[in-house]
């Protein structure tokens, strides 16, 4: 039996400082950018 795994598929933050906000998610946390909505 193998064990089932956990993931998170999607994400949607409304942030302050972009910049910031990515070099966290991508630097800290491993994520990957899919896909930025620009206003």
């Amino acid at each position: 039996m193998s064990e089932r795994k956990s993931y998170l598929e999607h994400a949607a933050v409304t942030v302050e400082d972009m910049k910031q906000s990515v070099d966290f998610f991508t630097n800290a946390l491993g994520m990957k950018i899919t896909r930025t909505k620009e206003e």
